[in-house]
């Protein structure tokens, strides 16, 4: 079998860390699953910054609130029906495994150009691969908005939980104050390199999924690899991609559907969280913060 590119974006992970990821996917959409529905509703975060909006000066509100203003109100990738973006999952993890079996640069060139002759499938690939990106390229930038709206703790949170390379949280059961909302919590999960973050386990559900899509590159190569691990040596890398495809394993509905519950429930949370932050200071702020002629027409 031709031999596996090392110059990845991207770390290999182990067997047992895509365990943890699908099983924290699976257990974190049951204790989510209470939502009437992921595509108009899910909860917002409670952050100190929300819940104590009254602790920031004027000032600072109104810097939050000008800063707001720029934003999108609401996602555009949450509006993708459900066919669409299953069909675009499962597409993407067939794309992702002929990625691995080449070189990433050469084979998307390769793609480009097909598709630019009207081959069908280089199409779908290639479309594919731009609606996950789009939505992570979404999902990076909300998370970039907390900080710009004043939510840094959570900023911070959030930047942590991507950068770890294993979806591992580790539960302490001790009366704690939480690092993102300063309300007191008798179990929380402790994040950071010197476990400094102290985050109430009731976040669990979001750290797990955040972790899940912000790696969602590594856990298609490692899957890949272990695939690959599992063939006869002499198997020729064409007849392993023919295997992919025709896989009812490797192209898992109950993956394709933790990535889809995944994706839409950071977004919409993350969203929320912002629209309920930003309301939350615009009524603080009163009537200046809807200028002087209409303060004054009331």
């Amino acid at each position: 079998m031709t031999q596996l590119s090392e110059k990845r974006s991207y770390s290999t992970i182990s067997s047992r860390t895509c365990s943890e990821a699908w099983a924290g996917s699976a257990s974190s959409s049951a204790s989510a699953s209470t939502l009437p529905s992921i595509r108009h509703a899910s909860p917002h975060l409670n952050t100190a910054e929300t819940s104590q909006p009254a602790q920031q000066t004027r000032a600072a509100q109104q810097k939050n609130m000008a800063a707001a203003d720029s934003l999108p109100l609401r996602s555009a990738a949450m509006a993708l029906d459900d066919d669409v973006l299953r069909a675009a999952l499962t597409q993407f993890i067939l794309t992702k495994a002929c990625v691995n079996a080449a070189d990433e640069d050469v084979y998307m060139r390769f793609l480009e150009k097909q598709a630019g002759s009207d081959q069908a499938m280089a199409v779908e690939q290639l479309d594919s691969v731009r609606v996950v990106a789009a939505l992570i390229t979404e999902i990076n930038g909300e998370i970039e908005n907390l900080g710009i709206c004043g939510l840094s703790k959570l900023h911070s949170v959030c930047w942590i939980v991507q950068a770890q390379a294993r979806p591992a949280f580790r539960v302490q059961k001790k009366w704690v104050v939480c690092s993102v909302s300063s309300l007191t919590t008798s179990e929380c999960v402790l994040l950071g390199d010197s476990s400094e973050w102290s985050v109430d386990v009731s976040y669990m559900a979001f750290l797990r999924m955040l972790w899940m899509v912000s790696h969602i590159d590594s856990i298609e190569y490692s899957k890949y690899v272990l695939f690959v691990n599992s063939r006869p040596s002499s198997e020729k890398t064409i007849d392993s991609l023919r295997c992919i495809e025709q896989s009812d394993v490797y192209v898992n509905d109950a993956h394709i559907t933790a990535y889809m519950f995944a994706l839409r429930y950071v977004c919409a949370t993350l969203l929320d969280t912002i629209e309920t932050y930003t309301k939350a200071g615009a009524r603080l702020a009163g009537p200046e913060r809807a200028g002087p002629e209409r303060a004054s027409s009331g």
